[in-house]
């Protein structure tokens, strides 16, 4: 193998351990489903915020972690329009599928009530105690099979300060409004 070749296969290799690094450190949850939400790898990041061992949610539904999904809901349905040759959301072209067939993650995908894939959800961790996330969901199809990308961030903290802040708002004009009566 000459340099050039040896120089690109060991800065692929480099780039794949620091994109696998990257993944195993993330602070948020990053998870990968098949088409049916069964969990196929989970980072260490679903110890910290559920509590859960590593390893502990493979092969189980994503819905196991936050059963929360199945509750949201969705707006009409919407194809999505070609992409090219990128085959990120789309069925085959032609395919149509009834909206009662898509299962919950294609419908977070496909029927949105606000045309994202980000989604705020109160959930609880392994222990009961409540847990905010904020979940963003991307569809992929991999050599003919779908898979669902998932990535999950704790946001309790941001929840319970914004509560904190609307109570105290709501307490200041209560005042205000005795104060001019």
């Amino acid at each position: 193998m000459d340099n050039t070749k040896k120089n690109k296969h060991l800065n692929s290799v480099l780039k794949q351990e620091i994109e696998n690094l990257a993944v195993v450190t993330a602070p948020m949850i990053i998870a990968s489903t098949d088409e049916c939400g069964e969990i196929i790898t989970i980072n260490p990041a679903v110890r910290t915020m559920f509590g859960y061992m590593e390893g502990e949610m493979e092969g189980c539904n994503l819905l196991s972690l936050i059963p929360e999904l199945e509750k949201l809901e969705y707006d009409e349905f919407e194809e999505f329009s070609d992409r090219g040759d990128l085959e990120l959301f789309d069925a085959k072209q032609g395919e149509h599928k009834d909206p009662e067939e898509y299962n919950y993650l294609e419908k977070f995908i496909y029927g949105r009530v606000d045309g994202e894939q980000i989604v705020d959800v109160k959930t609880k961790d392994s222990d009961g105690n409540v847990l905010w996330v904020e979940m963003y969901i991307h569809r992929a199809k991999i050599q003919l099979k779908t898979y669902f990308i998932v990535i999950i961030h704790d946001i309790t903290e941001k929840k319970l300060n914004d509560e904190e802040v609307l109570a105290l708002n709501t307490l200041l004009e209560e005042r205000v409004r005795e104060l001019r009566t």
